[in-house]
């Protein structure tokens, strides 16, 4: 999952497990799943797969007779709390769900990137307890530490207006999906979807940009942003117009999180 896709999934989730209790935690291998129960709103499955994804469940498992023991601690102290709070740690791949009452409160953070992690937080934010540990040139994931989030990978898209797009651009010799991917903190296909907004190609080398094209770059860019802003969200199936015959090949070019215009001209399903 992408920043983006958390970023538009995040008020279903906040809808659905703000105010709830944990009434279970489970673990298969790397996934989670949080048995919640909303009072007056019934029982909902939160499935938090860490460097992968994150969503609400209807799916049943079949519980494993003993729990791994990570599983085990988190069951120790989190179940029958109630869920404060679900937030994304500044539109990074970062979810912290906050778990307990005003007096006392763990939370629960799901590294959503790379190999991913999960942790649970004491109410001073030390690491009680870490699926995985690890000592890194940035920070540590070690017992006891006081948990600190990676550095942000680029600009908060947020924070970006036409002059701060420009120096944005500034020194770059690479094309626009490149230089913008590596200088915000975005994936390269919604950079791609900028581009697409833009009617620019994203082949374009930023050396080779004239004032017409910039200005292009600008509006595209306000249009996405505008975009995840107001909170679109149509998650959507871009599929291939001539699959595979090789079974092992999916039938599909791209998961977006709202409608792209990058593929207008290919079938979707949402």
């Amino acid at each position: 999952m992408s920043n983006i896709d958390i970023r538009l999934m995040l008020p279903e989730l906040r809808e659905a497990a703000e105010g709830a209790f944990i009434k279970n935690v489970y673990q298969y291998g790397d996934i989670f799943v949080l048995k919640l129960y909303q009072p007056g709103g019934g029982s909902v499955n939160l499935l938090i797969h860490p460097g992968t994804r994150v969503h609400l469940t209807e799916y049943a498992r079949k519980a494993p007779r003993q729990p791994p023991h990570f599983c085990g601690v988190l069951r120790k102290y989190l179940r029958e709390k109630r869920v404060l709070s679900i937030k994304q740690h500044d539109l990074d791949r970062i979810l912290t769900i906050e778990i307990g009452s005003e007096e006392e409160s763990y939370k629960l953070v799901a590294e959503m990137f790379g190999t991913g992690n999960m942790l649970l937080l004491d109410p001073k934010d030390t690491i009680f307890v870490a699926m995985r540990y690890k000592r890194m040139r940035d920070r540590d994931i070690i017992p006891k530490a006081q948990y600190e989030f990676p550095p942000l990978k680029g600009e908060d898209l947020f924070s970006i207006d036409d002059e701060s797009f420009e120096e944005l651009l500034a020194g770059s010799t690479a094309n626009i999906v490149r230089t913008l991917a590596s200088r915000l903190n975005l994936d390269s296909l919604s950079c791609e979807e900028i581009c697409a907004l833009s009617s620019v190609s994203p082949k374009v080398m930023v050396p080779e940009i004239d004032s017409q094209t910039l200005s292009d770059l600008k509006r595209g860019f306000t249009e996405f942003v505008s975009k995840l802003r107001a909170g679109v969200s149509k998650p959507s199936v871009v599929l291939d117009v001539e699959p595979s015959e090789d079974e092992d090949t999916p039938d599909y070019v791209a998961f977006t999180p709202f409608q792209f215009q990058l593929y207008n001209d290919l079938p979707s399903e949402t």
